[in-house]
């Protein structure tokens, strides 16, 4: 299923019209059209690392940002008159070469923003993102003359993550992208919750100055591929808002299938998402079921009740569901209280029972991200206090689970880190691998 979010079929059943990683919407001749970055999919977001690349850093340092009294290649400076040109003539190559009319110009991923004094007493003016806005839209100005018709794109992003101050707003060619960590554990209409009150506030400002707003969300795990979460029911709630408040385009930048909790089920439910943002709770209920009964059989009516079962504990808390597991030390022995991963396994193991030979494997890898929650934080320290008989069950399960993950393809905890491939000693647990 996961695989299939990428074919160009399946993409347009579900109305989604973007080309990225999906080769087949580019030739436009068969599908009528797609909504593709001029440059390719390299050029879909953080485009000054190539527009502004690091070889001209040499030459003018003065277009790259000052941290901390030196220029780096951190981020551009978005004062540089000079560098504002250099991007301007990259931006106009590439547009001759390659026009979808529609040119992405974003800040680099990373860094931090330039603190020289020009920069500095701009931030005063216009705030960080209101800097750049101006940036981009003398850019976009300029780039009109030659291609009335492009939009360029840039990002409202980590540090530059805020409204601009004074008179600047986005031109009629330009799109500002706003990039939000949405909560995942309340409704956007919770008005007690610091993280919606946040990102409403965001939401609900730009809107006002723009009616070409594209979101950038985060609803996978990025952190932990393997987390335990809910956040089921803040998706609907979240599309609720944007279309609210007027959102053009969405990109849920979703664990892909290689995270083996739900991708494929939450994929699914934002494709349908994207395609009807204001439908009520009861339709995107339905639409979930839909999935869980197609896709894992008579095993959905465990998985869902799994899935409400986690949504019960953690809405409300900000909290990772190890921090719900009630933990003691007794004579210096760490001893947990194991009630809700009992409950929990309870449930998938009546999911494996009732699955058939199609729907058992898809059960399997998605089981894979309890049971590394589990052992991961207390596989060592029950280790330590177990009977033989438990050492030798925990041993076991944990090999299984070693096992699963390179048969499933699971075998990155996060981007940046993929288990060891060679280990032979199954006492030892997740931490270590």
């Amino acid at each position: 299923m996961a695989e299939s979010t990428w074919d160009s079929e399946w993409a347009l059943t579900q109305c989604i019209n973007s080309d990225f990683k999906r080769d087949g919407l580019k030739t436009n001749e068969r599908y009528g059209g797609s909504m593709g970055f001029s440059g390719g999919d390299r050029y879909l977001v953080h485009t000054l690392q190539y527009l502004l690349p690091d070889s001209v850093y040499s030459e003018h340092p003065d277009y790259f940002s000052e941290i901390d009294g030196k220029r780096s290649v951190q981020q551009p400076c978005f004062t540089s008159e000079g560098g504002l040109e250099y991007v301007y003539q990259s931006a106009r190559k590439l547009l001759q070469s390659d026009n979808t009319g529609l040119l992405n110009i974003s800040q680099r991923d990373g860094g931090k923003e330039c603190e020289c004094a020009n920069c500095r007493a701009s931030y005063e003016k216009y705030g960080i993102m209101g800097t750049i806005l101006n940036y981009v839209n003398k850019i976009a100005e300029k780039l009109e003359a030659e291609f009335p018709d492009v939009l360029v794109q840039t990002l409202c992003y980590e540090w530059s993550c805020e409204l601009p101050k004074g008179d600047i707003v986005p031109r009629d060619n330009v799109i500002v992208e706003l990039c939000l960590n949405m909560c995942k554990d309340h409704l956007c209409d919770d008005a007690d919750c610091e993280i919606v009150e946040e990102t409403m506030g965001l939401l609900r400002g730009w809107s006002e100055i723009t009616d070409q707003l594209y979101i950038w969300s985060y609803p996978g795990s990025w952190a932990d591929s393997f987390r335990v979460r809910g956040g089921f029911k803040s998706y609907w709630s979240q599309a609720n808002a944007f279309a609210e408040n007027n959102v053009v385009a969405h990109y849920a930048e979703i664990t892909g299938v290689e995270c083996p909790e739900f991708s494929e089920w939450r994929a699914y439910l934002w494709a349908k998402l994207n395609k009807n943002p204001s439908m009520s709770y009861a339709e995107y209920r339905y639409h979930m079921e839909d999935f869980a009964y197609g896709y894992y059989g008579d095993s959905a009516e465990y998985l869902l009740e799994y899935v409400d079962y986690i949504e019960e504990l953690q809405v409300g808390t900000h909290q990772d569901i190890m921090k719900l597991v009630p933990v003691t030390v007794v004579n210096g022995k760490t001893q947990y209280d194991l009630t809700i991963f009992d409950k929990c396994n309870e449930l998938w193991d009546e999911a494996e029972a009732a699955a058939t030979e199609e729907t058992l494997p898809r059960i399997e890898k998605s089981r894979l991200h309890l049971t590394m929650t589990e052992l991961l934080n207390t596989g060592t320290k029950r280790y330590q206090t177990a009977s033989e008989e438990e050492r030798e069950i925990l041993v076991e399960r944990n090999e299984a689970l070693y096992k699963d993950i390179f048969k499933y393809g699971c075998i990155h905890k996060y981007p940046e880190h993929t288990f060891n491939a060679n280990i032979k000693d199954f006492r030892l647990f997740p931490e270590k691998w």
